[in-house]
């Protein structure tokens, strides 16, 4: 299956067109920062199939579902969450799309049916969506710690969350040692959307280590993706020759 999906640029006067659209250098950093944004390297090919004169609409084609559905969420995610919110590859996209933009124009992003998924402006990318606070425990193996920079409030992600959770100093000397082989369970509030319910980052309220971790709760862990390596396990000798490939 083609899955096609497109940015139409314009302003309010409906003034941009293929011809008087972007400049090739904001285009060529735009679709260089929006491919890192999908990870569209690793997770297969995708084409700038065309510019239509619908405003100034780059028309994305690929046949990966993946980067179709992250095209999808990283939209989601840039008119829901602050920039300090996003991931490092999202926030350099949306950081390129507020330049861009500017003052006076926008960006639907539009979906494989031609339905418009989200409008953003320059102000947009800058505001947080109207939340609520849930305090919940989650548990899992930190996969990513710290911050790109040293004045940027210090998080962890948890393996297969799409969210920040932001820590403490103390707090990340603790979890520096579970760091890739550690599992932890984490008493958090989160914020999350009022429009969608999706939630936006956590603050970690408190921890505990769990030294040992069961193979049901290793396996509840895993992603979609990775899950479906064990399709084809039917019995104890297909593990094992699972676990000497």
């Amino acid at each position: 299956m083609m899955f096609k999906f497109a940015l139409n640029i314009n302003d309010d006067n409906q003034q941009l067109t293929p011809e008087n659209g972007l400049d090739f250098g904001d285009l060529s950093e735009l679709t260089s920062h929006l491919r890192k944004a999908l990870e569209s390297r690793r997770q297969g090919k995708c084409v700038l199939s065309s510019i239509e004169n619908h405003g100034y609409t780059p028309n994305f084609t690929t046949e990966s579902e993946l980067i179709y559905n992250k095209f999808l969420r990283v939209h989601t995610d840039i008119q829901e969450k602050s920039i300090a919110d996003l991931t490092k590859e999202e926030a350099t996209y949306a950081n390129t799309l507020k330049k861009i933009l500017s003052t006076d124009k926008y960006v639907e992003a539009i979906d494989t049916n031609r339905k418009t998924l989200v409008k953003l402006t320059s102000k947009d990318i800058e505001t947080i969506a109207e939340n609520y606070s849930v305090i919940t425990n989650q548990s899992g193996i930190v996969s990513e710690i710290g911050s790109p920079k040293l004045e940027d409030n210090r998080h962890i992600y948890l393996h297969s969350l799409d969210y920040k959770i932001f820590i403490t100093a103390a707090q990340e000397q603790i979890l520096k040692d579970c760091y890739r082989k550690g599992f932890v369970e984490l008493k958090l509030k989160q914020r999350r959307s009022i429009k969608t319910g999706r939630i936006l980052n956590a603050t970690l309220i408190d921890l505990r280590i769990k030294p040992d971790i069961t193979l049901a709760e290793s396996l509840s862990n895993l992603s979609e993706d990775e899950l479906a390596i064990f399709e084809n396990i039917n019995t104890v000798d297909d593990i094992l020759t699972l676990l000497r490939s």
